[in-house]
């Protein structure tokens, strides 16, 4: 019971996360809340079962799914009046009870036609199969540019579950400041990572990297919070072309990725850090524009990324916006929807 009122009541927490346990328990206990009031109330399980169970099982999603939506939408820096719409899920819940508590003949305004009731059920069916889908992945927006080129300001992608490996674009959350983050994974527990000169060593075995010409970007203002790109071509105005040097990197293992490169900067050349165990060294694909384990939390940096901290792996773009106005759609970039990441 604990683990369930925790679940619905994370749907009211902006910082909050939900456990797969507690969405598990969540379902067991709406389905039995179901079969009961269906036997106690109205005599017997009647033809009206499944699409109570439907409605009632959409109605139970939303409420920690409307929490999930605000999440994000706050991650990406949007106004913060929309906590508003954090009152709608009980608008469906007051829905399920009123349909829940009518009883005898439906009125004659109800009744449906079978291909009607059959594509009614279908919708919800597909609709709590959508948020259920939760268990495995989960949506993140980008209002920031660290991982350029690979993933742009802007993009929501989906992350799945699982531990991660090298090379994997991960989402986490920052303990201290509850920020979630999305960087690149590097370095495995016990290794011991330096940069000299901009280029990533492991274990005293440097990375390969090659040349892969120049990335394009136009000066503007990008995402939700209006930031600037940086340029290796200097300052340009507004609306010009800002140039950034490409080249690809090769780790460890043969996955291969593109990196950015603006010019010298401090953190081109670094101590050596010894990866703990259970945690990672991550990197921005924008090195020189990037929070990463180059520096420790409260010097401008994250540290290491502990294990439990990890909230899935990137492994797609299901959307992207210029301007980050999901529903302004003269802004998404068509060749970057349902794209995958690597």
């Amino acid at each position: 019971m604990g683990a369930s009122l925790r679940y619905l009541t994370d749907g009211f927490d902006l910082h909050g996360h939900s456990g797969r346990g507690a969405f598990l328990v969540t379902l067991v206990l709406a389905a039995g809340l179901v079969l009961a009031w269906l036997w106690l109330v109205q005599g017997g399980v009647g033809p009206r079962w499944i699409e109570v169970i439907a409605i009632l099982a959409v109605a139970v999603f939303w409420v920690p799914l409307n929490g999930q939506i605000l999440r994000r939408l706050n991650d990406a820096g949007l106004p913060g009046w929309l906590w508003a719409l954090i009152l709608l899920p009980w608008g469906w819940l007051a829905l399920v009870l009123l349909l829940l508590a009518r009883r005898g003949t439906p009125l004659k305004s109800h009744q449906m036609s079978a291909p009607l009731r059959f594509l009614g059920l279908l919708g919800l069916g597909l609709m709590a199969l959508l948020i259920a889908s939760r268990i495995a992945w989960a949506p993140y927006w980008l209002p920031g540019g660290s991982m350029k080129p690979t993933l742009l300001v802007g993009d929501m992608v989906a992350a799945t579950r699982g531990t991660p490996e090298r090379g994997d674009i991960i989402v986490f959350r920052d303990r201290a400041s509850g920020v979630i983050y999305l960087k690149r994974v590097i370095g495995l527990p016990g290794e011991r990572v330096q940069l000299r000169g901009g280029q990533v060593f492991i274990d005293d075995v440097a990375v390969a990297v090659a040349p892969d010409g120049l990335f394009t970007e136009t000066m503007a203002e990008q995402g939700p919070l209006g930031v600037l790109p940086q340029c290796s071509s200097g300052a340009v105005g507004i609306g010009a072309d800002c140039l950034k040097q490409r080249f690809t990197e090769t780790l460890p293992g043969g996955r291969t990725h593109s990196i950015l490169n603006i010019g010298a900067r401090p953190l081109d050349n670094t101590g050596t850090y010894q990866v703990p165990d259970a945690s990672y060294f991550v990197l921005g694909d924008n090195r020189d524009n990037s929070r990463d384990s180059r520096l420790p939390e409260g010097s401008g940096g994250i540290g290491f990324v502990a294990r439990d901290e990890v909230l899935g792996r990137v492994r797609l773009v299901i959307l992207s916006s210029e301007s980050g106005r999901f529903w302004a759609l003269w802004d998404w970039r068509g060749d970057r929807i349902w794209r995958v990441v690597r």
